[in-house]
C-alpha cells in the first residue's frame, strides 16, 4: 500500500511533439476544406444563381421593346462574373425605375384624359338628352297644335331656350305673315345675303355669332329659314350643326303635316256642312249596320220615332230588324249595288229609302250612305192632283149627266102629279106616291152631283167656326139622341173666323156629323166637335167611337159615290163635296183615328182671318 505520492515525472518532448503534429494536421485539413467549400460554392453559384438569372434576362430580351433595353440586356447575357453580373442588374433596375417613372406619368395622363373625356360625353349626353326633350316636346306641340302660326309660337321659345340662343326667328316662304320672333322684338332679324342658297342648299349655315338652319318638308320643298342668334360667334360655334339640321328636317316635317292637316280639316268642315246642310236624314254605317257618322236630321228622326229611347240616329232600325239575314244593309253590301225601295211606318208616314255601298280601296263594298226621304206630303199631294183630276173628270161627266136625267124626272114628276088628281084608287094611289118618292130622291142625288160638278163660288164670304160648330151640334143632337147617341163641342169663347161661308162651312160640318151619325153604335154613341187654333190655321175636327177608317178605304175616301154604307144609305157625295169646298179656299181636310175616342177623326184645317178681315194665305 502506498501512503501517498509527492511527485509524478513524465517527458513532454515526446507529447508537445504530437500535439504539434496533430494540429497542423487539423489545419491542412481545414484548409483544404476551405478550398474545396468555395470551389464548390463557385460552381454551384455559377450553375444555380448565373443560369437562373441568364433565364430571367432571357425572358426579359423576348418581352423587351425598346433598343434601351434590349442593348443592356444583352450585356448582361454576356457577362459571366458575379460583379458583371451586379453591374448589369443594376443599371437593368435604374432602367426599370426610370420606365416605371414614365409609366406612372402615362398613367395620370391617361387618368386625366379619361376624366376631361367622361367629362365631355357626360356633357355631351345630357346635350342629346335634352335634344331628344326637345324633339319630343316639338312632337306634343305639333300634335297640340292647329295651325303654322300655333306651332310657332309653341315650339320657338322651346328652341331658343335649349340652345341658349339670345333670339330666335322663324322666316315663312310660304305664308302672307313672314316671320315669327322669340322674344318679340320690333327690331327684325338680318337676313344672310346668301339667303336663296341656304334655303336651296339643304346645309346649315354658321355667320359670325348666327346659326341658319333650312327647314324643309319630307318631300324637299323649302318651308322656310330659322335663324338662332348668340351673344358671340363662340357661343354660335359651340352647337352642333347635325342636331341642327336634324331639327330642321323634324320641324319641316311637322309644318307639312300641319298642313295636310288643316287641309284634311277645311275639307271634312266642308264634308260636314254639307251633310248638315242636307234637311233630309242621311247616314254613313258599317257591315255591322253601327252607325259611323250621322248628321242632325237623322237623330231628330230616329229620337222622334223611338220615343227618345234611341238618339244613336239609326234609320234602318225603326223600319227592319238589323239582327236578321234579310236586313236590307247586309243585302246591298252582299250586292255591292244601290238598294232602292219604299218604307212606311205604322202611322201612315211613308219614306224613300236608298242605300249606297260604299267601296274601300281593296274594292269590296264594306259600307253604306243611307239616305231617307219622307214622302208622306208629297205622296198626299199626289193623291190630292190625282184626285182633283179625278174629281174634275167626274164633274163634267156629272154635269153632262145631270142635265140629260134631270128633264125625264121632271116630266114623271109632273105627269104624277096629273095622275094623281084623276085616280081615286088608294093602291094606284100608293103607287103613284112610291114612284113620285124616287123621282124626289133621284133629283136630290142630281142636285147633288150638279153641286158637285158646278159648286158654288166660295172664298168669298168668311164665318166664325165656332158658332157653326155649336149650330150644327144643336140641329143634329135630337138626331142623335134617338140613336142613343151624345154630341159635344168644345171649342173656345173667342171667335174664330175662317174665310169661308157660313153655308158652304155648315154644310161640310154637316156631312161629317151625319157620316159620324151613320158610323157610331145604336147606343153609347159619342160624337165630339172640337174647334181649336193649329198654328197658322183653324182646326175643326169631328171625331167619333165609331169602328174608325181602314188602310184600304182611306186612299179611295174622298172619290164620288164611294160609299161604306149600306145600299140606299148614301150617294156616296158628301165628302166628296165637303173635300171640294175645303179645298177651294185653301184648306185641306185631315183623315186619322182619335186617340181620345178610338173611332174616326176628320180635321178640317181652315186659313183663318187676319185683324182686317182679309184672307190669310197659310201654307
Amino acid at each position: 500500500v502506498i501512503a501517498g505520492l509527492d511527485l509524478v515525472a513524465t517527458s513532454e518532448k515526446r507529447s508537445t511533439g504530437w500535439v504539434r503534429q496533430t494540429i497542423l494536421t487539423y489545419f491542412a485539413f481545414f484548409a483544404f476544406g476551405t478550398l474545396l467549400f468555395f470551389f464548390a460554392s463557385n460552381v454551384l453559384f455559377k450553375l444555380l444563381v448565373v443560369r437562373n438569372l441568364k433565364r430571367i434576362n432571357s425572358v426579359f430580351r423576348r418581352h423587351a421593346t425598346d433598343d434601351e433595353s434590349t442593348a443592356l440586356l444583352c450585356q448582361l447575357e454576356r457577362g459571366d462574373e458575379v460583379e458583371e453580373l451586379v453591374d448589369g442588374i443594376e443599371r437593368m433596375s435604374e432602367h426599370l425605375f426610370a420606365a416605371r417613372g414614365q409609366l406612372q406619368h402615362y398613367a395620370e395622363n391617361l387618368r386625366r384624359m379619361v376624366e376631361e373625356r367622361t367629362a365631355a360625353l357626360s356633357r355631351e349626353m345630357e346635350a342629346r338628352r335634352a335634344d331628344v326633350q326637345l324633339f319630343v316636346q316639338l312632337l306634343e306641340d305639333m300634335y297640340r297644335s292647329r295651325s303654322r302660326s300655333e306651332l310657332w309660337h309653341q315650339s320657338l321659345p322651346r328652341i331658343c331656350r335649349r340652345f341658349g340662343a339670345r333670339q330666335i326667328t322663324y322666316i315663312c316662304t310660304m305664308a302672307a305673315r313672314g316671320q315669327y320672333a322669340w322674344p318679340d322684338t320690333t327690331v327684325p332679324p338680318v337676313t344672310p345675303d346668301h339667303f336663296v342658297e341656304i334655303l336651296t342648299g339643304g346645309t346649315c349655315v354658321l355667320a359670325d355669332a348666327a346659326i341658319y338652319v333650312p327647314i324643309e318638308s319630307g318631300s324637299g320643298a323649302s318651308e322656310g329659314l330659322l335663324c338662332l342668334s348668340w351673344e358671340s360667334s363662340v357661343e354660335a360655334g359651340q352647337h352642333d350643326l347635325d342636331v341642327l339640321q336634324a331639327l330642321g328636317r323634324q320641324l319641316g316635317i311637322a309644318v307639312e303635316n300641319l298642313t295636310a292637316i288643316d287641309s284634311l280639316a277645311r275639307q271634312m268642315n266642308i264634308l260636314e256642312t254639307i251633310v248638315e246642310g242636307i234637311s233630309d236624314p242621311i247616314a254613313l254605317m258599317d257591315a255591322n249596320c253601327v252607325v259611323l257618322t250621322v248628321n242632325r236630321a237623322a237623330n231628330r228622326l230616329v229620337t222622334e220615332l223611338s220615343g227618345g229611347a234611341r238618339t244613336d240616329g239609326n234609320i234602318l232600325s225603326q223600319f227592319f230588324d238589323l239582327r236578321a239575314d234579310s236586313c236590307p244593309m247586309r243585302e246591298t253590301i252582299a250586292r255591292g249595288t244601290v238598294d232602292l225601295r219604299e218604307v212606311s211606318l205604322a202611322g201612315g208616314r211613308t219614306f224613300s229609302l236608298s242605300l249606297y255601298p260604299v267601296r274601300s280601296q281593296a274594292g269590296t263594298a264594306d259600307q253604306v250612305v243611307v239616305y231617307l226621304r219622307e214622302t208622306t206630303a208629297e205622296r198626299r199631294l199626289q193623291q190630292q192632283i190625282w184626285h182633283a183630276e179625278k174629281m174634275a173628270t167626274v164633274g163634267k161627266l156629272t154635269a153632262g149627266l145631270a142635265h140629260e136625267i134631270n128633264n125625264p124626272l121632271g116630266v114623271i114628276r109632273c105627269y104624277t102629279g096629273l095622275l094623281r088628281q084623276a085616280i081615286d084608287n088608294q093602291q094606284q094611289l100608293a103607287d103613284l106616291e112610291t114612284i113620285e118618292r124616287h123621282t124626289l130622291q133621284a133629283q136630290r142625288v142630281l142636285k147633288d152631283l150638279l153641286n158637285f160638278a158646278r159648286p158654288k163660288a166660295t172664298g168669298s164670304g168668311q164665318a166664325d167656326a165656332c158658332r157653326v160648330a155649336r149650330t150644327v151640334g144643336e140641329v143634329f143632337s135630337a138626331q142623335a139622341a134617338k140613336r142613343g147617341a151624345a154630341i159635344n163641342v168644345d171649342c173656345p169663347q173667342e171667335a174664330l173666323p175662317v174665310r169661308l161661308g157660313g153655308e158652304e162651312l155648315e154644310q161640310v160640318v154637316g156631312n161629317l156629323v151625319i157620316n159620324a151619325l151613320d158610323a157610331i153604335p145604336e147606343q153609347n154613341g159619342m160624337i165630339r166637335i172640337t174647334v181649336r187654333q193649329a198654328g197658322e190655321l183653324v182646326a175643326l175636327e169631328v171625331a167619333d167611337n165609331g169602328p174608325g177608317v181602314t188602310r184600304e178605304d182611306l186612299p179611295h175616301i174622298f172619290d164620288p159615290f164611294f160609299s161604306t154604307k149600306g145600299i140606299g144609305a148614301g150617294t156616296g157625295l158628301g165628302l166628296t163635296i165637303s173635300y171640294a169646298i175645303v179645298t177651294k179656299v185653301n184648306g185641306r181636310i185631315e183623315i186619322e183615328r182619335s186617340a181620345r175616342l178610338g173611332g174616326a177623326r176628320f180635321t178640317v184645317l181652315l186659313p183663318p182671318l187676319d185683324d182686317n178681315g182679309e184672307h190669310t194665305h197659310a201654307h
